[in-house]
């Protein structure tokens, strides 16, 4: 997925304080505006110290504002990565560790590409058997234990039991996705 550039750190640090996770607003500065009317009606929209966030699609946190007079929206873990490691890689994504979109503390954030931000996805709704990568076949009767690599589904054999093939998967997620792993059977 291709993200907008985010605007310059420093534009960032002028606009926001990072706090616990969340971004607040700062009074911004009157090179952030084209006149002092502008300014002072965003200052006044936006108070110091009030949150700059809002809910968007996905449940992820969305930061809404204007930057060299047009309106734009930006992720807020990627702006909050941005304000403490600088520019974002054009091929990077910012991944939360523990796949919920709402919790953006720097120590929960890193970068990934699209393929490792996608294995460390959370189990999907489709999913009956209640653990992650393992399914009820219906011709065999058994338990099957199953993951995608490198836009693959290796099936992992048919186990009499649930237990053994949530083994057998949470083992393989491990070797091949090292710290990228996800072996949660919670959806998110």
């Amino acid at each position: 997925m291709k993200h907008k550039t985010l605007p310059p750190v420093e534009v960032l640090h002028e606009c926001f304080q990072y706090k616990d996770g969340y971004l607040y607003w700062k009074e911004r500065p009157l090179s952030h505006f084209g006149s002092p009317r502008a300014q002072k009606i965003s200052n006044t929209r936006h108070t110091v110290g009030s949150a700059a966030y809002g809910i968007g699609s996905n449940n992820y946190f969305i930061l809404q504002f204007a930057y060299k007079g047009k309106p734009c929206s930006f992720l807020m873990h990627r702006v909050i990565w941005a304000m403490h490691h600088g520019e974002i890689p054009d091929n990077a994504q910012v991944d939360h560790k523990d796949t919920n979109p709402q919790n953006c503390k720097i120590e929960n954030l890193r970068l990934a590409t699209h393929a490792k931000n996608m294995m460390n996805s959370s189990m999907p709704v489709t999913n009956t058997s209640g653990v992650k990568g393992v399914c009820r076949s219906p011709t065999v009767g058994k338990w099957m234990a199953y993951l995608s690599h490198k836009n693959k589904q290796i099936c992992l054999g048919t186990y009499n039991s649930i237990a053994e093939a949530e083994v057998v998967v949470t083992n393989a997620r491990n070797k091949l996705r090292q710290e990228f792993a996800n072996n949660s059977s919670v959806r998110k």
